[in-house]
């Protein structure tokens, strides 16, 4: 049911920022080859965006303002958060109460049935 929720909501999407992390997460021994394949399901309907100007300048800026506001987020979400602010992105994460910290940044969660 979860696959089938989020392929049906990636379709009315074309652009996904950041792959990275995803897959890596695929790849670990817990993971198995079922969400490897899976995950490589859904990539491969969704244009997978470069890390380019403006996001490296939005990086810079978010990092510095979490830092001194003493809410930092990690450094792959940092990138993931810039990339999705930078383009005017909703960010796709079950990780919603950590992305929460960014301000601007909208979070959908497509895990759950809402």
């Amino acid at each position: 049911m979860v696959l089938l929720n989020v392929k049906l909501r990636a379709s009315s999407y074309a652009r996904f920022g950041v792959s990275a992390e995803p897959l890596c997460g695929s790849c670990s021994p817990q993971s198995g080859p079922r969400l490897t394949r899976q995950l490589a399901t859904v990539l491969s309907a969704l244009e997978v965006l470069p890390f380019d100007p403006p996001a490296d300048s939005t990086y810079g800026l978010l990092r510095a303002r979490l830092e001194q506001s003493g809410k930092p987020i990690g450094a792959n979400d940092l990138l993931i958060a810039a990339q999705a602010l930078a383009l005017g992105h909703v960010l796709v994460t079950d990780n919603e109460r950590g992305f929460a910290r960014v301000d601007g940044l909208i979070c959908e969660n497509w895990l759950r049935f809402d």
